[in-house]
């Protein structure tokens, strides 16, 4: 219709019909393509929003399977909470369980101990019944026979087996226990001075008379197996023996006065002058006493109060310095060394292994796997493996097998023979690695301590230096080989100058409170056996201009309950020497003399 129409206008205007129609077809044109634009936009529009809708479906399905994973997700950690707290429940109970069933084994031991005392004490009894007035002299020899036996049996004698004289006498203050300070009076209660100490001749003749005794038991056609273990239990007497020096202390009297200190009942244990009054007194008492002594402290406190004396002071006095002290001392010295040893496993320190394990013979090394067996249930050979594999140090796991093994023994003399067979393997050998590496520490830290003395003076002969920049040389300063090698070298040449300089590098002005815990460890471990010759060397070396151990550590803690404590260490520790140098002289072997005489 608009064709017709335009028609006749185009026609007028002297347009032909054809070219008209020309015209009229492409507009036609033009609006098909307009149309097909619309159309072909429409269409991408729609697919657009299509594409749209299927990810927003896809986000949808998305959230809702997250949901889903979150629900299964909390079941399952709430499930696993469970299960952790149903496991530590069970833990706990078994914890229990093997804690009444350690006491109720104790009580039975306790019980038969008793009754085989009574019984003994019974015989005793009967035949001083026989006697209408005995003399003092008589009772004083009835009491020493009943503290032997009780040495040699490892019993505890009843404290009703006292009588109200030694009662008395076993009675003690504060001033009592080797302080120069007088502390006030505890509890209430009226100290009186117990007798004095027995003299270390006395001592030392008492610790002979057992040795002779077991000597004249011995039977002369003893293979040298069985001779060294006789050897080690004379050892093992001499050790025991320093119980004479407090027989005329009771355990039990001294138990029921360490309960009053403890729990007194007008003692504020926030107050400072209280806890430094129980500290001092403590320290005191337990730095005066044997090691023996102290276990029998331990068993009478059990026994009367069914408490253990070490938790119950940790109760009050919660922490520090002293404490440790305190603690340490209620172990022996081998539950001290295993102590240590289980933190060096927690701490993934193999290095401070050494300063115990190459720092102990042989019956030390086996105590202490013993101990560390009753206080662990682990076997300690088997962590010490298990740590030296983490560090990656393969010798150091041969060394630690060689040092516990079972077959290992201590020979009673040195084989000449077998050092010059070392020396010529050391000349011979020009690098140290894998087989040879390992011979050469194995032998250095498994080697007797006479052997090693013995070996280290022909070792300088011969190559015009010493045995421990030869270690430095071959294996290196930094090697912790080298320090397990160096430690048990260094320990069996001078043992006080190793534990003098040893105090002296720990004890360095910007590490002193550091090292404080270790200072205390070492004089814990050397009380009853050499403290008294390493505080001789340190003043010999005038390592403090002249002053002893006891002065040098009051004056670097100023004069805290802790230095008080170790000063008190210091001081009582030389009434040990006539009975350790007993055992020197049964240790040092012929060849070792021969070597010394000659020298001198």
């Amino acid at each position: 219709q608009q064709q017709a129409e335009d028609r006749p206008s185009l026609i007028q205007m002297g347009v032909s019909s054809s070219v008209c129609s020309c015209m009229i077809s492409d507009a036609k044109e033009k609006q098909i393509s307009d149309l097909q634009r619309l159309l072909d936009d429409a269409r991408k529009d729609t697919a657009a929003v299509a594409e749209e809708l299927d990810e927003q479906r896809k986000k949808r399905e998305e959230l809702r399977a997250a949901a889903d994973d979150v629900s299964v997700k909390d079941q399952i950690t709430r499930l696993n909470n469970e299960k952790k707290e149903m496991f530590k429940q069970m833990l706990k109970e078994k914890k229990h369980v093997n804690e009444m069933d350690e006491k109720i084994d104790a009580y039975q031991r306790e019980i038969s101990n008793l009754e085989a005392n009574l019984k003994d004490l019974k015989a005793m009894e009967q035949k001083l019944v026989k006697v209408s007035t005995p003399t003092f002299s008589q009772s004083s020899s009835v009491s020493r026979q009943s503290r032997t036996m009780s040495m040699h049996t490892g019993q505890q004698r009843p404290y009703s087996a006292r009588t109200s004289k030694q009662d008395k006498r076993a009675s003690i203050n504060a001033t009592g226990y080797g302080g120069s300070d007088k502390l006030s009076v505890l509890a209430g209660e009226m100290y009186t001075s117990p007798s004095p100490s027995p003299s270390p001749a006395a001592a030392f003749t008492y610790v002979d008379r057992v040795l002779v005794d077991e000597e004249d038991d011995k039977d002369n056609d003893e293979s040298e197996s069985e001779y060294e273990e006789d050897e080690n239990d004379e050892i093992g007497n001499l050790r025991s023996g320093t119980m004479c020096l407090d027989e005329q202390f009771d355990p039990d009297a001294e138990a029921v006065h360490i309960y009053s200190w403890v729990h007194r009942q007008n003692m504020n244990v926030k107050d400072k002058k209280d806890l430094r009054q129980l500290k001092m007194t403590l320290a005191s008492c337990l730095a005066s006493r044997s090691e023996g002594f102290r276990q029998e402290i331990i068993n009478s406190y059990f026994m009367k109060y069914g408490k253990d004396l070490a938790k119950d002071v940790e109760k009050v006095l919660v922490k520090g310095n002293c404490l440790h002290l305190i603690k340490s001392l209620l172990l022996t010295r081998a539950e001290h060394d295993a102590v240590l040893i289980h933190e060096c496993v927690q701490n993934w320190d193999i290095r401070s292994v050494a300063d115990i394990i190459c720092c102990r013979d042989l019956s030390q090394l086996r105590e202490l796997a013993q101990a560390y067996n009753d206080l662990q249930k682990s076997d300690i050979v088997q962590h010490l493996k298990a740590l030296a594999r983490k560090e990656k140090k393969r010798t150091l796991e041969k060394v630690i097998g060689a040092m516990f093994a079972d077959d290992r023994k201590e020979a009673t003399n040195v084989d000449h023979e077998q050092v010059n067979r070392d020396l010529l393997f050391l000349s011979s050998t020009k690098k140290f690695k894998k087989d040879s590496k390992e011979r050469l520490v194995v032998m250095l830290a498994t080697r007797d301590h006479a052997y090693l003395r013995v070996f280290h003076d022909q070792f300088k002969i011969k190559f015009k230096d010493s045995l421990t920049t030869f270690i430095d040389k071959k294996l290196g300063p930094k090697s912790t080989a080298g320090h397990f090698c160096k430690t048990h070298v260094l320990y069996a040449l001078d043992t006080p100058l190793y534990y003098a300089d040893l105090i002296r590098q720990l004890g360095t002005n910007l590490h002193f409170r550091a090292n404080q815990k270790k200072i205390g460890d070492i004089f814990m471990q050397r009380f009853e056996i050499d403290l008294y010759d390493i505080n001789a060397t340190w003043i010999a070396r005038r390592y403090d201009d002249g002053k002893d151990l006891g002065q040098w550590v009051m004056a670097k803690t100023r004069a805290t309950t802790a230095g008080h404590f170790m000063s008190k260490m210091v001081e009582n520790s030389e009434r040990y020497r006539p009975l350790n140098d007993m055992i020197q002289n049964k240790r040092t072997s012929k060849f070792e003399k021969v070597m010394i005489s000659g020298k001198k």
